[in-house]
């Protein structure tokens, strides 16, 4: 849009003229010396002065600043400025000068001309100097409207003068310097009113913080005497002290302009009034001068209601009125573009006809930044492509016509507008800046029902600028055409010669034809090619930006044609050498007619650089690549490779060694070659050879030389070692019909005999293959094919495909490698058969057919290895499936076997995986193991640890691994043929179950064939669970000896109690002292019968407190809950648990404090010890009850006791009875309470037995119990049973009388409790105990007679 004038196509913004502000220099068009009109205007001007000086300091500068910080107009079209509508979320929008104190008026009446002389001076009318109608106006006498008026408006004259004044803090003089501001706004104030102009004036007045109190009355003073209205006064409070905050000094300066913006927006809507009133009268106005010379026509009605219009849709977009800018402007477009004005009445000879079709351009393109700004895209486009038919359809038939270079300049700039706008409107889908990257928007919601044509969506701005340059290569097209008559200029041309171009070409803002197209020597041309690189880069860059690949390479082919027709070489191979290699290209193979075109031209740009710039890899790589026999031959082009560079001689004279050629990454491989690999089997050992097929086809051009390969590399995946084929003319070659020629190669193994990279644990036997050679001819004649068939070693196992071929060329001048993909089958384009993979045979066209769909692929199976790994029976179990515990150290015979027929190098790799948790961690342990090879430890691996779960600190994406103890590569030596070495694997006792799965993987190689690696791999599983789990109850017991007193200070004498009761120790300890009874039972879990050697309880020492605990007698538990007996040994130390049984075994602690000042409660951390063997011997005989044990590894397990609370802080109510001997007259039961009190307080307790009826009791129904801190009391109760056999219920209740609770009676030895209280046995008489005995007796003896 740079061609259209300045400020025709500016949006226009409301303009804010500053008066007493320092003049901000850095500005273009701020300063008044710089006047934007003619000069002989500015003569003419009114001056508007304001006699005060212009304000200074540091708040007035960062204010002035802050405000002219958001112009967002100027003269345009330039710069970056993205043009908003009203939906912009900007509160104002001004276009801000500041002047100083003086400032320039243009004139409001023109002066008549000098030379003129009216017949009645007081008749003569005078108008505007930018009005057809005065004769200074370059519009007189017919002119309609030019970017003058919109000039004025924007930058001369302004909505506002926004007057700043400071308040003096000086007192004396404060009433003098209020009058003089006063006097100065009614003058200038005065001065605007008197220039005829409708500018608003608005006052601004500073107040420094160090002003009076009596400011505010000062500043109404002001504004009264001055008679400004309070919307256009405003105080504006500023510090004076240095470096104070401006965020309240900028707040108060929006808030001014927010309020002077609709001040603005009055005074734009009251001129829109005024031109509506204008363009309503019916006749057109007379000039102050009436024309005289040309056709004497004045501007006619139609021209003046265009000219209305456009200034009414002007000021209604300095309003941001969009909508009716653009019903007025189409308005507008349509009147010029009727029969009244543009279609008729003006003819296209005349000078005003490009000045109507320039204001033709103006008011389209302002309706399209409209739309755009409105968000209707789709309109636009449909409005540009109107815009240009209509304008072609008049062309035709009154203009000079479209077939000329003049219309194709206008079409490549009406594309290049479009685009303009596209970037200046800001369209947020369509700028990558901001993440928008489509291609084109999809039609708004009003237009969606219509059935748009593609080219009516809004695309980006590549397409635009590729529409521009293609409408200026058909403007060069036309201007060559030009005849060179027309192209002579004017001074040499005959007048008829003149007018007949004047009537034959269209220079609508373009040069005329002698211009345009000169003869050689008559001076510079228009640059076309210039015009359109320039447009072409600018669209690749847009395509690119969107990852259109492919348009964007097209685009740069054709910005590269435009070089090289230039000779613009370098360019032309910058642009085009990227596109040689770019993907977009390369997925352009079947497209050889574009391929075709590119190398060409990019191979024209190479040849042609300098020296220092030659790139013979371009050169090389596309020679190669025009070989194929699907390009256009030409016929004087030498299609010879070897001769594509230049040889160069050496120092002395002779021929240099050829240079190394490497083509540019990413450049495909020459199209006229293709390779294939295909193996005829897809399966093969190890140790044996698989037969391949390697095909090399060329389709070169027939009359070209035959290329000589010097190498052919074959690269695998997998175990397969690379294959290099060298040249060799003697080799035997069968030729066929079909120009197949076949040939059989022999590869050998090349060795490395180096020796630089072998290991110190690498078997001397053992040799390294770096490859297969062998030799070929590789003389590839043109459309001959070559087949080459190979035996293939298979060495490893595993998979393996073929993935490349290198193809090696070496000639005089240069080397060459070329790099191929290998494929299943090579398509035979010639024929037009495209056949599946095949295996070619030496007779003409005979083919066997490969079924495989991947046969470039084959399956190495290992070589069946004949190394045997058993495990043997393992020591001390019983048999090979065994289950392992833990605890208990684990010992594993295996024995390897050797049954092949050659002696074996031997390495083994021991691979134990798994683990557990450890007490709850986040780690799991492997507990390693150590490997011994014929009785002697050979090596350990240590314990291994991982971690055992996810947790909260680790990746999502992490999984949990299992530990592993490895030992990898342990050499064993060499086992000769059906020998065997016996090795062992010793695993430490583990503390906790585990899974452990253990892999002993054997590597070998026979002595005869060190090459091939043989594998035998024997995996199992061991579960290691645990032998006993237990579980544990803790009952109270009622210690015989007294508690500790605190009136004896000396200690307590221990009172003398029966042998069979436990004593508190010597004195050492004079604490208070509780005995409680620990039940463990523990069940097996293990699969067959173990022997329990002892049972015991580890408890963790606490500080100052005595831990004292014995064993008492045990009893077993069947699987059915029943009682019965167990066998046992005499001592008790001995027995067996039998699976899925569970034994019962009981412990006494007797634990006493050391102080009794010590009242805190005590956790005790016990450990139950169970020390177990397995019923077998070390030689795997069963061991009987008398057999020896000593050789039998004794093992033992501990399980942890849940912690046990004792002494706690409550009182304690225990109950225990006493029995009368059976000789007694009257049998009773002697019921004992004891209540112990290990507070610090005097405790009442009330004791209340309720009668039964299933006994009778003496002692006390109602009676209270007063107990001493720190001691114990007993109440005792004697009871005489009415029922026997049975449990009697005592009604014994224990209330604390202090807070009224009912402690709970704790039961003790012969005493049970459930959910009502404690239970009391009663035995049987001694008679029913007889008869229930031989009851029991008779039912055994029938049992055992069934």
């Amino acid at each position: 849009m740079n061609a259209y004038p300045v400020y025709s196509l500016t949006q226009n913004i409301p303009l804010l003229v500053t008066i007493g502000l320092p003049t901000n220099s850095s500005k273009d068009g701020d300063d008044t010396s710089k006047w934007t009109l003619d000069a002989d205007l500015k003569d003419q001007a009114t001056l508007l002065r304001s006699d005060l000086p212009v304000l200074g300091g540091e708040q007035v500068a960062e204010f002035s600043r802050y405000i002219t910080a958001g112009d967002v107009s100027g003269p345009v079209p330039s710069g970056q400025q993205t043009w908003h509508g009203r939906a912009s979320s900007q509160r104002y929008r001004f276009r801000i000068r500041t002047t100083g104190r003086t400032y320039y008026f243009p004139p409001r009446r023109a002066r008549l001309p000098e030379n003129y002389e009216a017949p009645d001076p007081q008749s003569v009318v005078l108008h505007s100097p930018f009005s057809p109608l005065s004769p200074s106006c370059s519009l007189y006498p017919d002119g309609i409207i030019d970017g003058d008026w919109i000039q004025k408006h924007q930058e001369i004259v302004p909505s506002v003068f926004l007057c700043f004044y400071t308040l003096t803090t000086d007192s004396t003089t404060a009433t003098l310097q209020d009058n003089k501001i006063k006097a100065d706004i009614s003058a200038f104030r005065t001065a605007v009113q008197q220039s005829g102009y409708r500018s608003r004036v608005a006052v601004g007045v500073f107040v420094p913080s160090t002003t009076d109190a009596d400011a505010q009355e000062r500043l109404e003073n002001i504004r009264k005497g001055s008679g400004t209205d309070t919307k256009h006064f405003f105080a504006i409070p500023v510090a004076t002290a240095a470096g104070a905050p401006v965020d309240e000094l900028h707040r108060v300066a929006e808030n001014m302009l927010t309020n002077v913006y609709t001040v603005a927006m009055d005074y734009y809507r009251e001129l829109g009034r005024h031109t509506r009133k204008k363009r309503g009268r019916g006749s057109a106005p007379q000039p102050s001068v009436p024309p005289t010379s040309g056709t004497s026509q004045t501007l006619s009605l139609a021209g003046w209601h265009i000219r209305y219009d456009v200034k009414a849709a002007v000021l209604a977009e300095f309003r941001q009125e969009t909508d009716a800018a653009l019903r007025l402007l189409d308005q507008a477009y349509e009147t010029l573009m009727g029969p009244e004005v543009l279609a008729e009445t003006i003819p296209h000879w005349s000078p005003r006809w490009n000045e109507a079709r320039l204001l033709a351009d103006t008011l389209a393109i302002r309706s399209l930044r409209c739309l755009l700004m409105a968000g209707q895209y789709s309109a636009a486009v449909r409005r540009w492509t109107m815009y240009r038919d209509r304008l072609r359809n008049l062309l035709d038939a009154r203009g000079r016509g479209t077939a000329n270079y003049g219309w194709q300049a206008w079409e490549a700039r009406w594309a290049v507008v479009m685009a303009d706008l596209i970037q200046r409107v800001g369209v947020p889908e369509l700028d990558p800046r901001n993440g928008g990257k489509d291609i084109y928007l999809l039609p708004e919601r009003s237009m969606i029902a219509e059935r748009l044509a593609p080219w009516e969506f809004l695309h980006h701005r590549g397409y635009w600028y590729r529409i521009a340059a293609r409408h200026t290569a058909a403007r060069r097209s036309l201007a060559h055409a030009i005849p060179e008559d027309d192209r002579r200029p004017p001074d040499f041309s005959p007048a008829s010669q003149i007018a007949h171009r004047a009537f034959s070409y269209d220079d609508y803002m373009c040069p005329p034809p002698h211009q345009e197209y000169p003869l050689v020597g008559q001076g510079p041309a228009v640059s076309h090619s210039a015009a359109i690189v320039s447009y072409l880069e600018t669209a690749r860059g847009e395509f690119a930006r969107r990852n259109q690949v492919r348009e964007a390479a097209e685009v740069a082919l054709e910005c590269g044609r435009e070089y090289v027709t230039t000779r613009k070489w370098k360019a032309a191979v910058d642009v085009l050498a990227p596109l040689w290699t770019s993907k977009a290209t390369t997925s352009w193979s079947s497209w050889f007619d574009v391929r075709e075109e590119l190398a060409w031209t990019l191979r024209a740009a190479a040849s042609e650089l300098d020296h220092d710039q030659q790139r013979n890899d371009l050169l090389v790589a596309i020679d190669w690549e025009l070989l194929n026999a699907q390009y256009t031959r030409r016929a004087n082009w030498s299609y010879d490779v070897s001769k594509t560079v230049a040889g160069s001689a050496d120092e002395e004279g002779g021929a240099s060694a050829p240079v190394p050629i490497k083509l540019p990454k990413g450049t495909p491989a020459p199209s006229f070659l293709s390779t294939a690999f295909v193996f005829k089997a897809g399966e093969g050992k190890a140790g044996e050879t698989a037969q391949a097929q390697i095909t090399i086809r060329s389709n070169a051009h027939a009359q070209s030389p035959p290329i000589v390969l010097d190498e052919l590399h074959l690269h695998f995946n997998g175990s397969i070692k690379p294959i290099v084929l060298r040249h060799s003319a003697d080799s035997k070659v069968v030729p066929s019909k079909d120009r197949i020629a076949h040939s059989v190669v022999q590869l050998e193994e090349e060795e490395d005999t180096s020796g630089e990279d072998k290991t110190a644990d690498d078997d001397d036997d053992e040799k390294r293959v770096l490859g297969l050679h062998g030799a070929a001819d590789l003389a590839l004649h043109p459309q001959s094919t070559l087949v080459f068939e190979v035996a293939i070693p298979l060495r490893t196992p595993g998979d393996a495909r073929a993935v490349s071929a290198d193809l090696v060329y070496r000639c005089a001048s240069y080397s060459l490698q070329l790099t191929f993909p290998l494929a299943s089958h090579i398509v035979d384009n010639g024929r037009g058969r495209n056949r599946g993979p095949t295996w070619l045979l030496p007779r003409a066209s005979a083919r066997v057919a490969v079924p495989r769909d991947d046969s470039q692929a084959i399956h190495i199976l290992p070589r069946p290895p004949k190394l045997d790994i058993r495990l043997l029976r393992a020591p001390a179990v019983p048999s090979s499936a065994v289950q392992y515990y833990t605890n208990e150290a684990i010992d594993l015979a295996l024995q390897l076997v050797n049954g092949e027929d050659a002696d074996a190098s031997v390495k083994l790799d021991v691979i134990m995986e798994g683990g557990s948790d450890e007490a709850g961690g986040n780690e799991s342990t492997s507990p390693g193991f150590t490997l011994l090879v014929a009785g002697d430890e050979i090596d350990t691996a240590p314990p291994q640890t991982a971690p055992a779960a996810v947790t909260a600190t680790t990746p999502s994406s992490a999984a949990p691994t299992a530990p592993t103890a490895v030992l990898r590569s342990v050499p064993l030596g060499h086992i000769k043929s059906g020998t065997s070495v016996a090795i062992s694997l010793r695993i430490p006792p583990a503390m906790s179950p585990m899974d452990l799965d253990l892999t002993l993987r054997a590597v070998y190689h026979l002595v005869s064939d060190p090459a091939t690696p043989i594998t035998q791999q024997l995996a199992f599983k061991l579960s290691l669970s645990n032998p006993f789990e237990a579980n544990y109850d803790l009952l109270p017991r009622l210690h015989p000896a007294p508690w500790p007193s605190l009136f004896d200070h000396e200690g307590i004498v221990p009172a003398d109690v029966g042998d069979d009761a436990i004593a508190v120790t010597n004195g050492v300890s004079h604490g208070l002292t509780q005995a409680w009874a620990l039940i463990t039972r523990y069940a097996s879990f293990a699969t067959e019968d173990l022997r329990v050697i002892d049972l015991d309880l580890v408890v963790k020492p606490v500080s100052s407190v005595s831990v004292k605990h014995i064993r008492s007698d045990t009893k077993s538990i069947g699987e059915a809950g029943s009682e019965k007996g167990t066998p046992k040994d005499s001592d008790g130390s001995l027995s067996i648990i039998k699976p899925q049984t569970m034994e019962e075994s009981r412990f006494d602690l007797v634990v006493q404090k050391a102080s009794l000042d010590d009242r805190d409660p005590v956790q005790l951390d016990v450990s139950f010890v169970i020390t177990w063997q397995r019923l077998v011997s070390p030689s795997g005989e069963e061991r009987t009850e008398t057999a020896d044990t000593s050789n039998i590894t004794t093992n033992t397990t501990t399980l942890p006791v849940p912690q046990l609370s004792i002494f706690g802080s409550e009182p304690r109510v225990l109950a225990s009875v006493a029995y009368s001997p059976s000789s007694a007259p009257v049998p009773s039961i002697v019921l004992t309470l004891a209540i112990e009190n290990v507070s610090n307080h005097f405790l009442t307790f009330g004791l209340t037995m309720e009668p039964s009826a299933d006994f009778a009791f003496s002692g006390a129904k109602m009676t209270t119990l007063h107990v001493l801190p720190m001691s114990r009391r007993a109440a005792t109760y004697r009871l005489v049973p009415l029922v026997r056999g049975a449990w009697i219920r005592p009604g014994l209740v224990v209330r604390d009388k202090y807070f009224q609770k009912v402690l709970r009676i704790l039961p003790t030895e012969g005493m049970k409790m459930d959910k009502d209280g404690i239970l009391i046995w009663v035995p049987p008489e001694a008679d029913e105990d007889e008869e229930k005995e031989s009851e029991e007796g008779e039912e055994d003896a029938e049992k055992a007679a069934e």
